[in-house]
């Protein structure tokens, strides 16, 4: 959970509101002069920017346009986004004065506000509850404030996120996660501002329909993205209900990723563990060759699952691990089997000095057999072991 403390606030005017002097918004039924025209201008006479917008309250429209997903760090579990952040909101307090040449164009209907108002028009200040680094991005230019007849406001800010998604490896390297996002504002309670649902927007995709999703498949990337948006959250925070805009962030690991460890990990260790069978077709008496086969199997398996630097660190059990497991069973039980045979060979003669074996050609028949049943138990446990590994993993 990253408090507030840890939040940056957005002030998307930012980038424009250059430090001018403020200046105080003319009244729209005065005297204007030719050089004024072309600017906004205030109905209530009693306007003030410390007030809220009317009608009250005042929904604000966010849309979320991606431009780059800049990278994703499972190592810090962030994720980091360029885009840009557009407002609209109606202010009936305010409407636009303008200019003898100046008329409504109704192809264009938008008008950039002149820069030296801005410091004195009302706008919403929001901040990404989830964001550990945001950037304010140059390339917008004077275009950051807009206004529409009549009464409708439009602003937009190129940011770079930064965002903390809380991952859980376990299932790696079949794994998704989901990445919950809020907009909120504290700037005023619900019965005065409310945050609507956002609009997701592609920057590739300009005939794009539906605008409640998006998926995004970079090569670039060790995930494919799905950003949704979701319905807008009513939070009861400081003893007032608060309007926050919610969205989704999912990401699923790419196929190519377990396909490559099904060449370099998967494929090789049961390669070694279908070997390790093979062992249980060596004579008894053969020690070197029986026993150094299956050390060596086992060795060269450890060796390739501490190999797999591709892999997240910190994903406690995952299924990497319970497939290394699954691996190894086969191996060490053989070993096992073996060292329990060599323990009844070594001391064949003082059982059958205690009677407990008749002869020595029962001793090597009951050897194979249970060399034949072992073969039988670790074939079927690698067989189901697959079986029930794969089906369960592409269920996730």
């Amino acid at each position: 959970m990253f408090f507030l403390k840890n939040t940056i606030l957005l002030l998307p005017l930012l980038s424009f509101v250059t430090l001018s002097k403020s200046q105080t918004l003319k009244a729209c039924d005065a005297l204007w002069t030719e050089e004024e025209g072309g600017n906004i201008c205030k109905i209530d006479k009693k306007y003030s920017k410390l007030y809220f917008p009317q009608p009250s309250p005042c929904h604000i429209q966010s849309d979320f346009r991606i431009l780059e997903v800049a990278g994703i760090n499972e190592k810090q579990q962030t994720i980091t986004i360029v885009m840009q952040l557009d407002f609209e909101w109606n202010d009936t307090r305010i409407d636009y004065h303008f200019a003898s040449n100046e008329q409504e164009d109704v192809y264009h209907p938008y008008h950039v506000l002149d820069e030296k108002y801005a410091a004195d028009i009302w706008y919403p200040e929001s901040n990404f509850l989830e964001s550990v680094d945001t950037q304010m991005q140059k390339g917008l230019g004077r275009g950051s404030l807009w206004y529409k007849h009549p009464s409708r406001f439009f602003m937009e800010t190129k940011l770079k996120l930064t965002l903390a998604c809380q991952m859980n490896f376990n299932q790696y390297p079949f794994d998704t996660h989901l990445c919950p996002m809020h907009l909120a504002s504290y700037m005023g309670k619900k019965s005065l501002i409310i945050m609507d649902k956002p609009s997701i927007y592609s920057n590739q995709e300009f005939n794009q329909t539906d605008h409640s999703s998006l998926m995004i498949k970079d090569g670039k990337l060790r995930f494919d993205l799905v950003i949704e948006s979701k319905e807008s959250m009513t939070i009861n925070k400081y003893g007032d209900a608060y309007s926050w805009a919610h969205f989704q962030i999912t990401l699923t690991r790419k196929s190519s990723e377990s396909k490559y460890l099904w060449g370099s990990y998967f494929g090789v260790t049961l390669t070694f563990s279908v070997l390790s069978l093979a062992s249980f077709s060596i004579k008894i008496e053969k020690v070197p060759g029986r026993i150094g086969l299956l050390i060596t199997l086992l060795l060269i398996s450890i060796n390739t699952y501490n190999s797999l630097h591709a892999a997240p660190v910190k994903r406690g059990i995952s299924f990497v691990e319970i497939w290394f497991i699954g691996m190894v069973i086969p191996i060490i039980g053989a070993i096992l089997e073996y060292a329990f045979l060599l323990c009844l060979f070594k001391y064949e003669d003082q059982f059958h000095a205690a009677g407990l074996m008749d002869q020595e050609k029962d001793l090597y028949e009951w050897y194979k057999k249970v060399d034949s049943v072992s073969l039988a138990v670790f074939a079927t446990f690698l067989i189901s072991f697959n079986a029930v590994f794969w089906l369960v993993s592409h269920l996730q």
